[in-house]
């Protein structure tokens, strides 16, 4: 995986992250990043999240986020929930990915479980194999995101301003897709993606 994809997933982690006063200098920084890259309507929705971040008090921001990801189980931020359900072939696919992290040291500080979104780029942020990198945008985080983008789309006021960095990131490694999603639509041997 190219360093900008690296930089790109890190700063994803945190505009995804619980928010915080930080992010909208990792929003700023990632749109230039993007638009730099040619990703321009990936930019472009950043963009307009950014607009939502400096117009919206902190506190109401951390209540959209939490009824976003936390309160709504359509767009919980757990990638194997929407691969997998609440099956055997999750927690088997848990207890994979968590071993691969480790092969790599790295270790979730937060206590969140693999499949988070946010510990996914945390992990592509850091992580020098590049093959495992694109296993994990070919098998996880491309066929996972339309669970987690259809569960974004609609809240109680109307769409979530979250869909835009989601629709973002979305964009970004859709394009870093070295195979179609479409192939994980049918269980490969295993039953599930190899991670």
């Amino acid at each position: 995986m190219k360093d900008g994809l690296r930089r790109t997933a890190g700063l994803f982690a945190e505009i995804l992250d619980y928010p915080q006063s930080r992010v909208v200098g990792a929003v700023r920084e990632c749109a230039a990043l993007l638009s730099d890259a040619g990703h321009g309507e990936a930019a472009d929705l950043l963009g307009a999240f950014q607009h939502f971040l400096e117009e919206v008090p902190i506190g109401r921001v951390e209540e959209i986020y939490t009824a976003t990801f936390d309160l709504d189980a359509a767009c919980c931020p757990y990638l194997g929930h929407h691969l997998f359900g609440e099956s055997y072939k999750r927690s088997l696919f848990l207890f994979e990915l968590k071993a691969r992290y480790r092969r790599c040291g790295f270790a979730p500080t937060d206590g969140e479980l693999p499949d988070h979104l946010v510990v996914l780029l945390r992990f592509l942020a850091m992580n020098m194999d590049c093959v495992l990198s694109q296993e994990l945008i070919d098998d996880v985080l491309v066929p996972g995101f339309p669970g987690l983008m259809n569960g974004a789309t609609e809240d109680p006021e109307g769409r979530t301003p979250y869909w835009l960095a989601l629709r973002a990131l979305n964009l970004v490694f859709t394009a870093a897709a070295t195979r179609s999603a479409s192939v994980l639509g049918a269980s490969p041997p295993g039953g599930g993606p190899d991670v």
